[in-house]
């Protein structure tokens, strides 16, 4: 039968397998105490470092491609700017999710540069299948913000690597600075078709041309 240990504080008997002195309360836990360890807290990336380097990393992609002279600079600065490798990571996602997309639409905006009030005005725009298989159709939906209706063009049977340039028409009804939106559908051949709202282009329309006046 185990005896009887005495209270480390007080020294009166106290039983086996007590936790607490039933004379002062003090624990009778006498084995190793271990300290908690602490898991170091993630700091926090400072937000105008991680915008900076965002902009950064966008200016250097901006053809889409990403050598290793790229990812070498930006190692570099991403280390200055002290912005963790999850930012980096996240935003190649995003370039490679870009890159993923079917096609690609340019618009020639130099053509856009003598757009008038109650005029007929086109627009010149051009359309590169990306994908890799060939595309049933694309057809691109363009709204302006002057109130013309929207406009609607399509090209057919587009091959890998393959253009197509389309032309819309359409007459603005107000001046001054305005955007104009597409909406493109890319259809392959089999398989669900995909929908790309594409950035805005910015424009201006001037104020309705008058016939020149000649003398006689």
């Amino acid at each position: 039968m185990p005896s009887e240990s005495s209270c480390p504080r007080c020294h009166q008997p106290v039983s086996p397998g007590v936790r607490f002195c039933p004379h002062c309360g003090n624990s009778q836990d006498t084995g190793p105490k271990t300290t908690p360890r602490r898991t170091p807290r993630a700091t926090t990336p400072d937000p105008t470092a991680v915008e900076e380097y965002a902009r950064l990393f966008k200016e250097l992609t901006g053809d889409g491609a990403l050598e290793d002279w790229k990812l070498a600079e930006l190692e570099r600065e991403r280390a200055a700017m002290g912005v963790p490798p999850s930012v980096h990571q996240h935003l190649v996602a995003q370039l490679e999710a870009r890159g993923a997309l079917p096609v690609r639409l340019s618009v020639d905006t130099v053509g856009m540069r003598d757009f008038a009030v109650g005029t007929r005005c086109g627009v010149a725009l051009a359309v590169l299948n990306r994908s890799g298989r060939a595309l049933r159709s694309v057809e691109v939906e363009l709204a302006a913000s002057t109130g013309a209706d929207v406009r609607t063009a399509r090209a057919g049977l587009l091959g890998p690597e393959h253009h197509a340039v389309l032309r819309v028409y359409f007459m603005p009804e107000a001046m001054g600075h305005h955007e104009l939106t597409a909406l493109v559908t890319a259809t392959p051949l089999r398989g669900r078709a995909v929908v790309m709202l594409c950035e805005a282009v910015g424009f201006r329309v001037a104020a309705k041309r008058t016939a020149p006046m000649a003398n006689i």
